[in-house]
């Protein structure tokens, strides 16, 4: 059993559910909530949006988005080394001139890294935010969230030598 759940912590259906309500719901099943958030939906629509509205809020969610990535780049470390290992990459890739395949390999190595990072990036800051202080299970969190990035630059660096080591071979091999 689940001592207490607040329904606006694990509902983010939609931003009114946040606010619906904030009353604490002792329950054993998730589900509870759930329907609650749902049935507040159901008896609040949203407004319907003008084509005009729609495409400004179209264009604040990739601002959102670019702001994230901002965010990403000047304060974290490890997002700047993987964006220099992808500029280094794709020269790499054209002065090798690597085939059609291998870019389809190479893009979706990169896409995948800075994916993760960016996660990895967003649960350390919402692991700060609910655990300010040191706790096990938020240093756990930080660790495994850590593990997937390593485990997909592993992936990545894999692939790289795959791709790259027999063309770096045969230009050595050529050169000599």
């Amino acid at each position: 059993m689940i001592p207490c759940l607040n329904y606006v912590t694990f509902v983010m259906l939609d931003e009114r559910c946040r606010i619906a309500n904030s009353s604490i719901i002792y329950s054993n099943l998730l589900t509870l909530p759930l329907i609650a958030c749902y049935t507040f939906m159901l008896q609040n629509p949203p407004p319907k949006l003008t084509f005009s509205q729609s495409f400004q809020k179209l264009i604040r969610s990739f601002a959102y988005a670019f702001n994230g990535i901002k965010y990403a780049t000047l304060t974290e470390l490890n997002f700047r080394i993987h964006l220099v290992a992808t500029l280094l990459t794709v020269v790499a890739g054209y002065a090798l001139h690597i085939n059609y395949n291998e870019w389809l390999w190479v893009g979706l190595c990169i896409t995948l890294v800075l994916v993760t990072e960016l996660l990895n990036t967003a649960i350390e800051r919402l692991t700060d935010l609910v655990s300010p202080t040191y706790h096990p299970i938020a240093g756990h969190v930080k660790d495994i969230a850590a593990g997937a990035v390593t485990i997909m630059t592993l992936f990545a660096l894999i692939t790289g030598c795959v791709i790259f080591l027999p063309k770096l071979i045969k230009l050595i091999n050529h050169a000599a």
